[in-house]
């Protein structure tokens, strides 16, 4: 099941990382290739690549605990509701929260018992001000159509850090 020591590991690299970025800050998180984690079904790596300025590709890899130990990866294409307020109701201020929604696949492999599906990510993105950074939160319904279909689903809180 789930051991301590690698949950206190990503502790301190989000610590580290923030600062470093934080250091390095710039207007927005809204270009470039970001990188950073997730806790949560499936816990590990995260990735995102800016395509639009409201559009983008991620991606991740990570172990899912909660339903038999398995390695998970997905890819998903996900847009960017940026307009939630209008800019003249949230004076100088430049941090904001994104919903977003997508589609995309996934895979979990385990011995014996691996699936491939649909997912369909759905969340709500932070993004601090003059900091390259975004911290999110999802839900993601799952139709596993191989080896049979099935429904589930994942939910996981997570950061990236933009280059």
């Amino acid at each position: 099941m789930f051991k301590s020591g690698p949950f206190f590991v990503m502790i301190v690299l989000s610590i580290t990382a923030g600062s470093m970025a934080y250091a390095q800050a710039s207007e927005r998180a809204l270009d470039g290739f970001g990188i950073g984690f997730t806790v949560g079904e499936p816990t590990g790596l995260s990735m995102k690549q800016w395509i639009t300025d409201q559009t983008a590709i991620t991606g991740g890899v990570g172990w899912a605990f909660y339903r038999k130990d398995s390695l998970h990866v997905h890819a998903d294409h996900i847009w960017h509701v940026f307009k939630m307020l209008p800019p003249e109701e949230v004076p100088d201020v430049d941090a904001f929260f994104s919903p977003y929604f997508g589609i995309g696949v996934r895979g979990r492999l385990r011995s014996g018992d691996s699936r491939a599906g649909v997912r369909v990510p759905g969340g709500l993105s932070y993004i601090p001000p003059r900091v390259p950074m975004e911290a999110f939160f999802e839900i993601v319904p799952i139709m596993d159509v191989a080896p049979e279909a099935k429904f589930r689903m994942n939910a996981a809180l997570g950061a990236r850090f933009f280059f």
